[in-house]
């Protein structure tokens, strides 16, 4: 049956939108989106950007949205929005200051997202019907079996997750339903890539059994991703460190221009928000990406002939910044990618020789001849593919789907477990000291708390399709009490291998994720002790690895065998947490 795969990029502050017609018994062709209103054809990437009315509905979007006189419309204009996701550990003073404007009142950034997906979505329908022959019968007919494939920085987590989940849904892109969620994959950013890049031969120059590290230099996030080709042809590939990422995007380059402008032009008749603006958005389109030498000067051009103030630099219409000014809007960018190939090398043996460098300050001379130097005094060498890689993530998202070109192992960061009770016995050290707190199940047993059972260890890979079993005993004297579960899944960021008490270390376990079931139609048995009647129900919590993310079932034995229900999955949302599957869910 004939279908649709539609990927989306929503960058920072550019969006792209990649998709392929999939018919049984014929090749795929992976496609870009090249047409978006108000702007020029063949243009693939569209501005992030919206404009809300002040009743809260969407103005404009796009290329649209430019432009616009924010004061006498009454609007309210919102960019770099996807930045409002990252998870807290990943927030800087910096960003917190200059790159994140705020939420308009009244609204999420689940409730932008969600618009913003669905002007896309709006722009794809058009292109298609207008693009291919019978499009508007081709639409009707595709409508409901519809792929969507959402990319995320690395650095993106399961709550992060949920939220584009939710706003997909907002956006109408499928129905909030268990087989619309399962139309909806999410896909790092990086995985994305490195699926492009063995789709286009960009990652030619590495042998097999060679690793090598894709670094992706975004506007939001740099990305880091370290691979080993595990055969070619055909192509698969093995993940040899978990990925790394930092909130050093160019959009934390633009930041710091905007705060050098704001200091330097304070008591120049120049430094109004106006004309600052216009300043800062020819520094994005021009200046930074033509950077190239610390020791010349550059320039940003704004105003008129007539626009002069000898003070700032400023002569007809034109403010020049030392290169050595500009260079330092680079440096904290270049360093994050450093730090971040360093602690990936940490983690791998022989040390990886080769970077390929993607991303929109891939292209940026200073940016990839300064990291480059950085590069080559630790041994390593730095290249950029040679084919067009602006498309990367949503055609690398499509090809990802489409061809299941997975990484074959995943590195698990931290140990995931339950705490949990164990049996008192008194010729145990650990349990001997903890006499004061065993408790007396409603079976007379008495237990230790506060146990850490480990369900998967720091270190260890898993492969899609890969199940993790909780074996649950529970004992209770009200039968109601066994009707519903709801069993919260920790994860230890410490350096023990094999933690066995939560009560130790206390500050290296948080929530993961508490998983939710309905139990009522697993058995229980009654039994009785000299306090009367109690009840025990055993089964198992099964964790799957799924590709469109992490599943929960419960299983359990009876009469007629095996019988296996879902579970649902609540992330924490007040702790700094790490993907258990660094992969989409």
């Amino acid at each position: 049956m004939r279908k649709l795969v539609l990927a989306f990029d929503v960058g920072a502050t550019h969006s792209r939108i990649s998709y392929a017609l999939l018919d049984p018994g014929e090749v795929p062709q992976i496609q870009t989106v090249t047409r978006y209103p108000g702007q020029a054809v063949g243009d693939s990437k569209i501005r992030t950007i919206l404009w809300y009315n002040s009743d809260g509905s969407v103005h404009s979007v796009g290329a649209e949205a430019d432009h616009l006189d924010a004061e006498t419309e009454g609007m309210v204009c919102v960019e770099r929005f996807t930045l409002h996701l990252r998870p807290d550990q990943l927030e800087t003073d910096e960003m917190s200051k200059q790159i994140l404007p705020p939420l308009p009142q009244g609204k999420t950034v689940i409730d932008i997202l969600a618009d913003f997906l669905r002007y896309l979505f709006a722009c794809t329908r058009v292109y298609i019907i207008e693009t291919h022959a019978n499009g508007t019968r081709l639409w009707a007919s595709l409508e409901d079996r519809i792929e969507f494939v959402l990319s995320h920085p690395n650095g993106w987590e399961g709550l992060q997750k949920l939220k584009m989940r939710h706003a997909a849904i907002l956006a109408g892109l499928v129905p909030d339903t268990l087989s619309g969620q399962s139309r909806v994959t999410l896909v790092p950013a990086g995985e994305a890539k490195m699926s492009f890049c063995l789709q286009r031969g960009a990652a030619g120059q590495v042998t097999d059994g060679q690793t090598f590290i894709i670094a992706d230099a975004g506007s939001g996030t740099i990305d880091t991703n370290a691979y080993k080709i595990a055969s070619q042809p055909p192509f698969s590939f093995e993940e040899v460190a978990p990925p790394e990422c930092r909130m050093e995007g160019s959009a934390s380059i633009i930041c710091r221009a905007r705060g050098f402008l704001e200091v330097k032009l304070r008591h120049s008749r120049f430094g109004n928000k106006e004309d600052r603006q216009i300043m800062t958005d020819y520094f994005t389109k021009y200046t930074m990406p033509l950077f190239k030498d610390p020791k010349e000067n550059s320039y940003i051009k704004f105003g008129t002939m007539q626009s002069n103030d000898a003070a700032v630099q400023i002569r007809r219409g034109t403010m020049v910044l030392s290169g050595h000014d500009v260079a330092a809007f680079f440096e904290p960018s270049i360093s994050a990618v450093m730090d971040a190939i360093q602690t990936q090398c940490t983690r791998i043996t022989p040390a990886p020789r080769n970077v390929l460098l993607l991303g929109n300050l891939s292209a940026t001379p200073y940016f990839f001849a300064s990291l480059k130097t950085e590069l080559n005094r630790i041994g390593m060498d730095l290249v950029r593919p040679d084919c067009q890689t602006d498309r990367a993530i949503t055609e690398g998202a499509v090809a990802f789907t489409i061809m299941r070109m997975i990484t074959k192992p995943r590195e698990i960061r931290f140990t995931y477990g339950i705490q949990c009770n164990e049996r008192f016995d008194s010729d145990e050290p650990d349990h001997f000291l903890r006499r004061d707190t065993v408790l007396r199940r409603p079976s007379g047993r008495q237990v230790v708390p506060h146990a850490f059972s480990v369900v998967l260890p720091k270190g260890a890979y898993v492969h899609y399709g890969d199940e993790f079993y909780l074996n649950m005993h529970r004992e209770e004297q009200d039968v109601s009490q066994l009707d519903k579960l709801s069993q919260e899944i920790m994860l230890y960021r410490g350096s023990f291998n094999n933690p066995r008490w939560c009560d130790i270390a206390r500050e290296m376990f948080s929530a993961f994720c508490t998983i939710h079931g309905d139990t009522s139609r697993i058995p229980k048995e009654v039994l009785w002790c000299p306090k009367g009647v109690y009840h025990v129900q055993t089964f198992k919590i099964v964790l799957k690895y799924a590709l469109r993310g992490l599943e929960a079932h419960l299983v359990w034995s009876s009469s007629e065998g095996t019988k296996r229900d879902p579970a649902s999955i609540e992330y924490a949302s007040d702790v700094s947490r790490d993907n258990m599957f660094e992969e989409h869910f």
